[in-house]
Parts: C-alpha cells; sequence; structure tokens
C-alpha cells in the first residue's frame, strides 16, 4: 500500500445511509487489521516519499470537511513523512480531496 500515494487507489466510496455506519465501522476496522492499533510503529505501512508529497496531502486533508476518523494516536509528523491513516467522512460536495 503507497499511503494513497497510488493512481489506482479509489477517490471515494458511495453507500446508502443504511450501511453507512456499518462501512465506517468495517474500513477502520480492517486497517487496524492491516496495520494494528498503532499504524505508525507498523514496519508495513510507508511514509510519504517527499516532504512535498507530505504537505500536499496535509492540506487535502485541512480543507476537506467531513469528519476524519484516524486510527492511531500519533499525529501527522512532517520531518518523518508520517501521515496518520485518515478517512474523511461525509465530505461536502466540492471537498478538495474529491474529484
Amino acid at each position: 500500500l503507497s499511503v494513497g500515494q497510488t493512481c489506482i487507489a479509489p477517490d471515494y466510496v458511495l453507500v446508502d445511509r443504511s450501511q453507512h455506519t456499518a462501512l465506517v465501522a468495517a474500513l477502520t476496522a480492517e486497517m487496524r487489521a492491516m496495520f494494528g492499533d498503532e499504524p505508525h510503529a507498523s514496519p508495513d505501512l510507508g511514509r510519504m516519499c517527499t516532504v512535498g508529497h507530505f504537505d500536499r496531502m496535509a492540506k487535502l486533508l485541512a480543507e476537506s470537511g467531513g469528519t476524519q476518523r484516524r486510527v492511531g494516536s500519533a499525529p501527522p509528523d512532517r520531518e518523518g513523512k508520517y501521515m496518520p491513516l485518515t478517512l474523511i467522512d461525509s465530505p461536502p460536495s466540492g471537498s478538495p480531496p474529491l474529484p
């Protein structure tokens, strides 16, 4: 997994409201299953490839709207190029991370 830096990553998921809570729980559980409760400590989770990519992602998250659901307690780390696993829940139409 390339921390969202791959061109084959889905941009968004549409789900019926009746399944929203279950989907968020399943996605969060899968992130934890793959990388543990503290993904920053996982040897399997890559870092952003450059500080420029980190800065771009940080800006997108800051402007995303919606609710950010992160896995783990470690904050973003620009020097270490670590961006926490983040699910943007219900971003508004026109949100910068959306195509």
